[in-house]
């Protein structure tokens, strides 16, 4: 919940102070005020009370890309799933934005906005092609939403990175991956994300785990920005593509303790389906 004089649903007044007197006034409440400290209805300059109004925080997303030939299957998947939660995001006024990992950079294609058919077709149209500079990526999109925290304040921040999480390019022997720059790194920018309250949901493609349970480093990388940032981890194929529209709903709907379900079940919105 954030408060604000001027937008929201009024919950309480206070006392005008300085010079602002203009709008905004709580005219019952400057009444009765006057009538029980006066006894009478003489309303002077001091007497003005005025709203304070509750509204609820949009959340700032940052889509971050994979271009790598194991991502590319899922993209029109996701631009579904995109399309089902278009309904909570245009009235919640959410901003979503979009980061793509291309060659050794890290390429910020749309920043957050609120038109998603202008993002869906963004994703739609990603060249596949390039490395995986990971840690870049996560310190753009971190760059990016610290922007948006200072356009929109009391905005929830939120990245949800589709990748197999595979850090390109690697310095050293890849027979010890965690060793090298490019996971620590990855690692140092998850723990600031940490820091700042912001969430990464990863989408892993390429989950893999051996028969005696050892994980591949991209998967163990994954699961790592996930449990590190306090996001969730999912691995996705082409059947359990609705665990990805489960995730983004819930966070979407329950983000800010609940209290944008709340309003979007006074709204009508709260039983809206995501198949």
């Amino acid at each position: 919940m954030v408060l604000s004089d001027t937008r929201g649903r009024p919950v309480y007044y206070v006392r005008m102070k300085g010079g602002d007197y203009e709008g905004n006034i709580a005219l019952i409440p400057t009444i009765l005020s006057t009538i029980i400290s006066k006894g009478n209805l003489n309303i002077e300059r001091e007497d003005f009370m005025k709203w304070v109004y509750k509204k609820y925080p949009a959340m700032s997303m940052v889509i971050i890309l994979d271009s790598s030939s194991s991502v590319k299957m899922f993209l029109k998947p996701i631009s579904k799933v995109l399309r089902s939660i278009y309904g909570v995001a245009k009235i919640m006024k959410d901003r979503i934005g979009l980061v793509v990992m291309r060659d050794k950079h890290a390429e910020t294609v749309l920043h957050p906005t609120s038109n998603l058919n202008l993002l869906i077709r963004h994703i739609e149209n990603v060249e596949i092609k390039g490395r995986t500079p990971l840690a870049q990526s996560l310190a753009k999109a971190f760059n990016i939403l610290k922007q948006e925290r200072e356009k929109n304040k009391g905005s929830n921040s939120m990245i949800m990175l589709i990748s197999d999480c595979f850090p390109e390019p690697l310095e050293f022997s890849p027979e010890e991956p965690f060793k090298d720059p490019a996971y620590i790194s990855v690692i140092k920018i998850s723990k600031i994300l940490r820091r700042y309250r912001i969430p990464v949901i990863v989408l892993n493609p390429y989950h893999y785990e051996s028969r005696e349970g050892v994980l591949a480093p991209g998967t163990k990388l994954a699961m790592m920005i996930a449990q590190l940032t306090g996001g969730k981890y999912i691995k996705i194929s082409r059947d359990n593509i609705s665990k990805v529209k489960d995730a983004l709903f819930e966070t979407l709907l329950y983000s800010s303790g609940g209290k944008r379900e709340m309003m979007l079940k006074f709204m009508g919105m709260g039983q809206m389906s995501v198949v």
